[in-house]
Formats: C-alpha cells, structure tokens, sequence
C-alpha cells in the first residue's frame, strides 16, 4: 500500500514522459525517478523503526529504572523513580510509594508508626515484618520483665528474640539490684520509688507490704487532722486543716464523698500532707476536687493507693452531717469490699435518707477499693467495682465505662465477681448478661456450670445471654442443657441454643436441630439450618432440601448455604432448582454451594445463571464455575469468568480479547461493574472502547463517569477531545476530565471557557 502511494507521488513529480523528450532524456530522468522512490520507501521504514524503538526502549526503561530503585532499596532512589516516570503502571507507582513510606516507618521505628502503616497499607508485603517490629518497639518502649517475656514467649523465631532475652536478663538483674538496696534501706520513700519504676512485676507486691507497715504511722497522723469534721454547719469547713486543699461545696440535699489517697511517695519523712483530695456531688458523680471533672467510673481512677480513709457527707444548706466513715487497705486489707459497702448503709439508713441516693453512694464507694495495679489483685478489685457500678449506678454512662471494663477482662481472678454478678437476682438483666459474656471471654472451667445453669433463670434475657456465651466456651457438656433450650418458650433463648449448638459442633444436636426446622419462628429456623452445615452430618441433608422451600428466605439461603457445607451430590438437582427462586440471595446461596460439591450436572445450570438481573448471583455462578474447571483454557469463555467475577486485573493481563465482552457489559445494571468495566477499558487501551466510554461520560452513575474520563485519558483517542470538554460542565469530575484532555492533547488549561475557546480556534484551523 505504502509503495503504491509513493509510486503515484513520484509520478506526480516525474511524469514518464514529456512532449519532444528523446529516449537518453527520458532513461536519465527514469533513473532519477527509481532513486526518488527508494529513498522515500527508505525514510518512511527508518522512521516507523526509530518509533518502534523508542517505544521499546521507554518500557524498557521503567522496567530497568524500576529493578535499579528495587536493588538500591532507599527513600532516594523511589522518589528519583516517581520524578522521572510519573505515567509508569499504577502497580508500580502504588507499590513506590509503599516502599517509601515502610522506609520511613522503619527509620522512625515506634509502635505508633507501625501501627499507622498497617492501617494506611493492611494487604501490604510488608505485612508479617511490619507485625514483628510493632511488637518489639512496643517491648522497647514498656522496657519491663512482663512486655520482654511476652514478646520472646509470642515471637521465639523472631530475629530479635536474642536481644529481646539480653534485655530481659539487663531488666531483671537491674530489678534485683533494686530490690536489695530497697531493703537494706527499709524506708518509705525508697519502697514507693520501687513500686513507681517496678508496677507490673512480682517484687511489687512485697514492696506493698513492706511500705503499709511504715505508711500506717503516717496515716494515724493523718486521721488526728479530720476528726473536728463531725461538727455541723460552718463551723465543720472551718475546722478542716488548710493544707488540705479541699474545696467542699454544700448543695441542697447532696451526698458528698470525700477520699483520701496516700499514694506511694506521696508522703514524705518530713512532710505529712495528703498528696490528693478528692470530692465528688453525689447527685451526678461529679468530681469537685483536683481531678478531672468526668472522672466518674472506675475505669478513671488508675493510681496506686495504699490505703484509704473516707467519709460520706450529706450536706443541706450550711449543715452537714457525716454518714459513715471507713478505712482499709485499698479493700485488700481485713475489711472486703462488701463489707465496707454494707457497714457504710447500716449508717446511711439509720438516717432515713431517700432510698434513691443509696444508688448515688454505692457506685462512688466502690472507687474507695482502689485499682490496684499489682499481679493477682488488679483484676478481681476492678472486676468487683465494675460489677458494682453495673448493678446499682443511675446513669448509663457509668454503666458503659463498667460494661466497657468488664468485657475486657480476661483474667481468671475475674470470675469470682463475675458468677456472683450473674447469680444475683436483685441486678438488671442487662448487668447479669454482661456478666454472662465477660464469664465466656476467660478460660477457666469454672465459668462452665454457672453458665449452665443460667440457662434455667427466670428471666428470659439471662438465658438467651447464657445460651449465647456457651457458644464462646465450646464446652462438650453443654450440648444437652443447650439441647433442652431448644424447647424454651422464649424465641430468642431458642435462637441463642441452635446457633451455640452449631459453634459446638456435637453430632448428638443433629436430630433436635432438625425438628427445630419446624420451629414456628424463622429467625429459629434459620440459625437451625446454619448449624446443621457446621455439624456436616449426612443424615441433615433430606431435611435441609426441604427448607429450600421454606416461606422465609433466610431460611432458603441458609439450608442452601449448610447443603453446600455437607457436599453431598444429592443436593444439586435441588440446588438447581433454588438457581431459579424468586430471592437473589437464595440464588447466590445455591450457586455458591454447587461451587463446593463440584458435580458436573452443575455446570450448565451455572453457566445459564451468567445471565442472572443480579451480579452478585453472576458473580458466584462464575466462581463455581471456575471450581469445576469449566473451560479454563478457552480464552473468551475465561474473559466472561473474570468479567462476573468482578476480577479487573486478570483481564487487563489478558488484553485485547478481553476487550470485546469488556464493551458488552459496560452497559450492565450494577454500577460498580461498570466502574470496574471503564477502569479496565483504559489500562487495556484499546481504540474500540474510545466510543463505548464516550457514552459512560453521560453515565448516571458519578464513579462510571469519572473512570470513564480516566481511561479516556488514558487511550489518548482525539475523538474524545470534544466529548471531555463537555464532560467539564460538570464540576464533579472536572479534574478527571481535565487531566485526560492534558493527555491528549498536551494543553494545559484548568476551565471549561478555555478548552472550549481552544477548541473553537482549532476547528476553525482544520476547516480552513
């Protein structure tokens, strides 16, 4: 084609013959013409070479650049690779920029850092290394027995278990030292200043001990400055010692609770003041004195209280009366906190106060316990304050901070407050469910038998919640209790039992299941068929075909669901059927679980069900059918799998053939499909979807018309220089749209007046 255009070009020059032209004349201009031809045919091939050459030699040099900024592996050398190739594949540029930022992580080297890259990039490659070095940054940063022995315990292959242990070793030793120094001076200030810098170790409690033995002379001391207190009226203010700071406010018919701490340190040998006083209203929990205004739960108070000194106050105008008074260690001594809470109320109701303020004082007095921090003490305290508050505090946000509290204990000292909070009649059911959950969350066989027996309760919400926790512990002997659940007469109690039975997984619960698919609730029902696929006992698969045709779809997708748990072959003319029910999910449900039985009659169904109105049915259908290896190698019948399958990136690998059924479902009902479509089109970049994508720029969908423009740009087809100068009309997408027509056309304008104008002129150019 090439040689005939320029035979007819150079004959246009050089005719073959002119008027009184004689042979010599005409061979020597022939000559001419025959050199002309060959050096045109010459320049066009050179020309075409060159193209191909540097085309060649760009991808050759991404790919080239890029290996050399992997090898070198700094900061420097990816940045220098994004300056240089800013239109490299986004694979690469998004995988540059991880680099970059995991370099940096790595040099700043905090547990916040890792964290924050685990969050910005949690699929990447650097994922596994990323978890090892948060966990040791975080032993660093604790630098304690406890945070060493638990990193080289989770990690014993890491490569920093060996520093990890000489630490270990150094923190120990160093401790040790501590210790015999501490003893040897057998002061206050040195025991407190152990307990400071040691909080979490073993040594601490005996250190404890050791300081209550010289803290109880200072504390006497103490209790000599309070004791004008139990005056009334003004007089009782006046008489509080003025190194005190204490700031009491008398309102109108309130409690005020006033606590003492005697912190470890707090006293010196020559100074004998408190180091805090605190205050609260009773009428709203309120903190009047030198902490926080909001420190209203127990979740709040994290010091290291040795012992404690308090009095309860009611104040009425200028008269205030003391209602009781208690002392003890922190609840650790020969007082329990029980004990200090109902002495307190012997006092309180000798007073004939309202019965509603008792619900004030109760909660506040259980901060009078302290939160210790010591090994074997910290959590059963907490566990009984937050039990406490649960069940007698009047405003849900102390209820939140102790529920809060309480499903984070996983320590067995914890169980204890736990049953007893799950046993006690007189608390809320929401208090007693709570405690039910937080029972299932430790692992101790003791939590077993009361949750069994909470099966039993009165109250319909403390069995549901019992029934769920056994779920969590997985106990054998659960299995009949959970059974006779089946037949409670509340629904919820009976959801709770199918849906434990199924976590369990004991094929004794197979036939109770099956006759609770009869159940007349269909929440029931459908927790029944979902259990009986954990279960996968043959014997559940006649029934569970016959839930396919339950009235309730939920019921249909979960037998569909359980019947492809089973795989048995003796499903799948069922399963076909369920491919045509009127639910989608039903039909997703089927297609999915013929995926897992893996029977060939499947097939064809499957394949009809590519032409679902759902994609999410589509989508599975081509899943199962790639399970049953239908067609794999046959390249169209592969681009359509990938299509339904939502899976972009295997068809940008294959390419051109991909191309055709790509512009087929570009006009498909579920917007993300054809979101994806339009990605697709453009990294493909073929000139066959330049049209197709110029109709998706009127799509109703934002995202559609927004990575059509993007893949436009990407094509760089003049046809959709107009079209995007349109598209800018809408500001929604207008830097998608501008971006592409800098591709195309190597403009840089930013409005949609100067594309237009530009646009304008140029047309004018091409018709003159």
């Amino acid at each position: 084609m090439i040689s005939k255009k320029i035979e007819m070009n150079s004959q246009t020059f050089f005719p073959m013959h002119f008027p009184g032209e004689n042979m010599n004349e005409r061979s020597i201009r022939g000559g001419y013409h025959v050199l002309f031809e060959k050096i045109v045919v010459k320049g066009l091939w050179c020309i075409s070479l060159a193209i191909i050459i540097l085309l060649a030699a760009s991808c050759s040099s991404v790919e080239s650049d890029w290996e050399e900024a992997c090898k070198k592996n700094t900061v420097e050398a990816y940045e220098h690779f994004l300056d240089s190739h800013p239109k490299a594949p986004k694979l690469i540029i998004k995988k540059a920029y991880e680099r970059i930022a995991w370099a940096e992580t790595k040099q700043i080297d905090t547990p916040g850092e890792y964290l924050m890259f685990n969050n910005d990039y949690p699929e990447s490659e650097f994922r596994d290394e990323c978890m090892e070095r948060l966990n040791w940054a975080s032993a660093r940063k604790k630098n304690t027995i406890r945070a060493y022995e638990k990193f080289i315990s989770d990690n014993p292959m890491s490569k920093y278990t060996s520093r990890a242990k000489e630490l270990l070793k150094e923190v120990s030793g160093k401790m040790e030292t501590d210790w015999q120094e501490a003893v040897k001076s057998n002061s206050y200030d040195v025991y407190a200043s152990f307990i400071r810098k040691y909080i979490s170790e073993h040594r601490v409690f005996e250190a404890h001990n050791r300081l209550m033995l010289i803290a109880e002379k200072k504390w006497r001391t103490l209790l000599k400055k309070l004791r004008n207190i139990n005056q009334t009226g003004k007089p009782a203010l006046s008489s509080v010692p003025t190194d005190f700071h204490l700031v009491l406010v008398p309102r109108l018919k309130r409690l005020l609770f006033i606590q003492e701490y005697i912190r470890p340190g707090s006293l010196s040998e020559s100074s004998q003041k408190p180091n805090l006083y605190i205050i609260y209203n009773y009428d709203r929990g309120i903190n009047l004195g030198s902490r926080s205004s909001y420190s209203t739960t127990a979740t709040y108070l994290r010091t290291q209280e040795l012992w404690v000194f308090a009095k309860l106050i009611f104040s009425q105008g200028d008269t205030i009366e003391v209602i009781g008074k208690f002392t003890g260690h922190g609840g650790l001594g020969s007082r329990t906190f029980e004990d200090i809470v109902k002495n307190t109320f012997k006092k309180f109701k000798k007073l004939g106060l309202p019965k509603n303020i008792q619900g004030y004082l109760e909660s506040i007095i259980g901060y009078s316990t302290g939160l210790y921090r010591y090994p074997g003490f910290q959590t059963r305290i907490q566990a009984y304050i937050a039990a406490y508050i649960l069940k007698k505090a009047p405003y849900w946000s102390d209820k939140w901070e102790a529920k809060l509290l309480l499903t984070q204990i996983k320590d067995p000292d914890a169980v204890e407050p736990l049953i007893a909070l799950l046993n006690d009649k007189e608390a809320n059911v929401t208090a007693r469910g709570i405690a039910a959950h937080s029972l299932a969350n430790i692992e101790d066989n003791r939590v077993v038998e009361p949750l069994i027996a909470a099966l039993k309760d009165k109250q319909s919400g403390v069995r549901q919640s019992a029934a769920q926790s056994l779920r969590i512990v997985k106990a054998p002997r659960a299995v009949e209790p959970l059974i006779a659940a089946l037949k409670d007469k509340d629904s919820g109690v009976r959801m709770s039992a199918a849906s434990s039975l199924g976590f369990i997984k004991d094929p004794q619960a197979v036939e109770p299941l099956i006759a609770a698919l009869k159940d007349k609730q269909s929440k029931v029902r459908r927790l029944a068929a979902f259990s009986l696929g954990e279960i996968q006992d043959p014997s559940a698969v006649k029934p569970l075909i016959a839930a396919l045709k339950d009235e309730d779809e939920k019921v249909r997708r979960s037998a569909a669901i359980s019947l492809g748990k089973i795989r048995d072959s003796h499903a799948v003319e069922s399963l076909i059927r369920a491919l045509k029910d009127r639910s989608k999910i039903v039909r997703q449900a089927a297609a999915e679980s013929m995926g897992e039985i893996k029977n060939p009659l499947a097939i064809e169904p499957l394949v009809a069900a590519l032409k679902d109105n759902s994609s999410d049915v589509r989508k599975s259908a081509a899943e199962a059918l790639e399970k049953l290896g239908w067609d794999s190698k046959n390249v169209n019948k592969r681009v359509i799998l990938l299509i339904h399958k939502r899976n972009w990136d295997e068809c940008i690998k294959i390419g051109e053939p991909a191309v055709k059924p790509l512009i087929a479902t570009l006009k498909d009902k579920d917007r993300k499909v054809r979101r994806g479509v339009a990605y697709a089109l453009g990294e493909i970049k073929d000139p066959r979807a330049v049209e197709p994508l110029i109709m998706a720029l009127k799509d109703k969908d934002f995202g559609v018309r927004s990575e059509a423009a993007i893949s436009l740009g990407q094509i760089k087809d003049p046809r959709a220089i107009e079209p995007l100068i349109a598209a800018l009309k809408e500001t929604k997408y207008l830097h998608e749209a501008v971006l592409s027509l800098k591709e195309i056309t190597g403009k840089d304008f930013d409005s949609y007046p100067q594309w237009y104008n530009w646009w304008k002129k140029r047309q004018k150019q091409d018709n003159q």
